[in-house]
Order: C-alpha cells, then sequence, then structure tokens
C-alpha cells in the first residue's frame, strides 16, 4: 500500500483548496486500491471536510491534530510518522493543498526510491531565507546551491526519513523563524544530512505552470496563508485546461468501497503565535471561473460516480469511524 496525504488547518478558506485538488485527483490519478488519501486536519475542520468530500468515491482516512496557529499548521506534515496506522504503507506522497494533478500518480509511486532519500521539486538557492539562508553555514555550503520546495515530499516508510523528521521537529523551536514557517528547516536538515534528491521530481511535477506541459503534478505556490490567490491561479488553470470535461469523458476512480476513519491524537508540535490573517472570500482573477462553475463541473463528476457505484453495488458515502491513538 501507499500513501498520499494532505494537510489543512488553520484557514477555513483551504478546504476550498483540497475539494478542487481532491477533484482533480478524482479524475486524473488513477487512484487504485493500493493507494490511500489521508487528510490530517482539525477536530472542528474534519465535519465540514468530510461534508464537503462525502461524494467522491476515494479511500478518505483522516488524522486529527488539534492544531491552531499557522506555524503549527505548517509543521503538521512532520508528524506523519506518529499516524496509528502509518506501518501498513510502503511509500508516501505529501501535497500542498495549493496543487492539482494532472495524471496518473501511479507513475510516482512505481518510481525505484532510497529509504535515505526524500525527493522534491528542485527551487530557489540556500542562500535565501526561504531554502534555509538563516541556518546553513556558508564556510561549509555554497549560497548558490539549489533548495527545494517542500510543497510535494516524496519518500519510502523508512527509518532513514523518520529519524529525518524527528530531527526537523525537535530543531525547529530553537532556530529563527522564517515567512516560509518550516520548509527552511526541512530543506537545511534534508541537505545537511545529504537525505535529499531534487533532481527527478523535475519530470513529474512543476510551480506555476502557465500551460499544461504533461507533468503529474502542477504546484501553485503564492505565500504561506495566502489562499486566496492559490485558488484562483488552481481554478484558473483547471478551468483553461479542463473546458470541456463533462460526464461523457471523466474517468472516476475505480476504488471499491470509501472507508472513511479518524485517527484523533492531540500533537504538541512547535507551540508559537503566529499573525494570522482574516478569512475573506475568494478574489478570483477576470479569467477564473467562479467558485459555482468549478461546483458545476465537480457535481457533474460525482452524479456519474455515483450512478457508477450504485452498478456496482459501492457504497459511496462516507463512513465516519473514530480509531483513538
Amino acid at each position: 500500500m501507499n500513501l498520499i496525504y494532505i494537510c489543512v488547518f488553520h484557514k477555513q478558506d483551504y478546504i476550498k483548496l483540497l475539494k478542487l485538488l481532491i477533484t482533480s485527483i478524482s479524475i486524473k490519478a488513477n487512484i487504485s486500491e493500493k493507494i490511500d488519501i489521508l487528510i490530517l486536519t482539525s477536530p472542528s475542520f474534519q465535519p465540514i471536510i468530510q461534508n464537503e468530500l462525502k461524494e467522491f468515491n476515494l479511500p478518505l482516512y483522516y488524522y486529527i491534530l488539534d492544531l491552531h496557529t499557522l506555524y503549527e499548521a505548517a509543521c503538521a506534515r512532520l508528524t506523519i510518522f506518529k499516524y496509528n496506522n502509518i506501518n501498513k504503507y510502503d511509500k508516501i506522497l505529501y501535497l500542498d493543498t495549493d496543487i492539482l494533478i494532472n495524471s496518473d500518480i501511479n507513475v510516482l509511486f512505481n518510481l525505484e526510491l532510497s529509504f535515505e532519500k526524500l525527493y522534491a521539486l528542485k527551487e530557489g538557492v540556500i542562500g535565501h531565507e526561504f531554502w534555509g539562508g538563516k541556518l546553513f553555514d556558508f564556510s561549509k555550503y555554497n549560497k548558490d546551491l539549489p533548495g527545494f520546495s517542500s510543497g510535494i515530499l516524496l519518500f519510502k516508510n523508512s527509518d532513514s526519513i523518520k529519524s529525518l523528521f524527528d530531527t526537523i521537529e525537535e530543531h525547529i523551536p530553537k532556530g529563527p523563524r522564517s515567512t516560509c514557517l518550516d520548509q527552511p528547516f526541512i530543506v537545511y536538515n534534508a541537505i545537511s544530512q545529504n537525505k535529499y534528491d531534487n533532481t527527478i521530481m523535475a519530470s513529474y511535477a512543476e510551480n506555476n505552470p502557465s500551460k499544461d506541459s504533461h507533468k503529474i503534478i502542477y504546484h501553485f505556490p503564492g505565500g504561506p496563508g495566502n489562499s486566496s490567490s492559490k485558488l484562483s491561479k488552481m481554478q484558473t488553470f483547471w478551468y483553461n485546461n479542463n473546458p470541456n470535461k463533462d460526464n461523457s469523458t471523466t474517468n472516476p476512480t475505480t476504488k471499491s468501497t470509501t472507508n472513511s476513519t479518524t485517527n484523533s491524537t492531540t500533537n504538541s508540535t512547535t507551540n508559537s503565535t503566529t499573525n494570522s490573517t482574516t478569512n475573506s472570500p475568494t478574489n478570483s482573477t477576470t479569467n477564473s471561473p467562479t467558485n459555482s462553475t468549478i461546483n458545476s463541473t465537480t457535481n457533474s463528476i460525482l452524479k456519474r460516480n455515483r450512478r457508477l457505484g450504485r452498478a456496482r453495488g459501492i457504497d459511496v458515502n462516507l463512513k465516519r469511524g473514530i480509531h483513538p491513538t
């Protein structure tokens, strides 16, 4: 089994990004019975997310963390090895919510991966604050050494990567704060321990694409906590590259059941205070589709999923269970 996991905390607007990401996964990722999708979220967000995603025919599970600040939210990805059922998975793919899946995700899970490496998309240089500029000793490292984005992380479920994540979690409270949150610490520790590969993912992922370049993953970063600009970019790209996506062209996933289980825990990751922005309505650009356009497309897809589910005897409603740690 392999795992895709996604974190949704801090701002409820990020649920809109999550729904569009899940829509793209449902249509294009070709989720097999060997892949589960885990959503890390808060106790207050979980019922909202379950309601938004209840009609997707996907293997959705939940890992509940009681986090409150933007900084804690960003660090949540590092807690994945504390998930109760983590040992059932071989390969793990972390995705930010500001992502669209464009084609078969199994291609990534079929790659030969090292137990010692974190696979990520090359981005920036380590001389910049966003990629560890405040952490590296530049008498030992070249400031122009390429860093990587922490928005897409592919890795084996191994003791080596678990140790890396534990080290990063321990380092964050002791290090300088950054506007890029935990990313500088991820980059610094992965590079200093030589536990990274930022070359392979270039063939499969791209940041802020202007057109469909036939990659599997498209990432739309735009600053931590800035959900509106990210959603606008995602909607515009999705609409422009899927203008005629309807029931006749949609290929729903073939998962035979949609079991949703909750793994509750209280997390005491980084205790910090962050100036959080006030939730505001999404401001789309002129060329962006409205939320109703995206919802209309999504609803037509889901109706077909439900018809197929009934024809195959599939229950496509989420089953809500709680599995305490």
